[in-house]
């Protein structure tokens, strides 16, 4: 069976390197991403020019595998601040009868602060 091979940011990842990562990916699973990256990076001495390691470029690796589907990796430990989640964007059923007449037809209106945003008016209507 041919060795499967992969040439991501400069390295080339073949069946045995698949079987150490997931084996670092299973030993480590609840240290997280950084922690995973962190140990194969020492194990591979794969540092940067200055001599630190190349955990970026192991993380970058680690995803791309991931969308291979050659690996599993464990869940964010923390939300990105790039990108957030988004806000729940429900719709919410209302009463959208148009009210007509002038505003003494309705006696008293009350607004109401439904959320920071929005405003709800309320019309106390008389006997029409």
């Amino acid at each position: 069976m041919p060795d499967k091979k992969y040439y991501i940011r400069g390295r080339h990842i073949g069946d045995d390197d698949l079987d150490m990562i997931r084996a670092v990916i299973a030993d480590h699973w609840d240290k997280g991403r950084s922690a995973i990256s962190r140990i194969l990076c020492q194990k591979w001495d794969w540092r940067q020019a200055n001599g630190l390691l190349k955990e970026r470029g192991c993380r970058v690796l680690l995803l791309t595998l991931e969308k291979k589907e050659e690996i599993k990796l464990p869940p964010r430990m923390w939300e990105s601040f790039r990108f957030p989640k988004r806000a729940d964007r429900r719709e919410y059923a209302h009463d959208t009868t148009p009210l007509c007449g002038t505003v003494s037809d309705f006696g008293s209106l009350t607004i109401k602060t439904t959320c920071p945003y929005f405003l709800l008016v309320v019309a106390g209507l008389r006997g029409m």
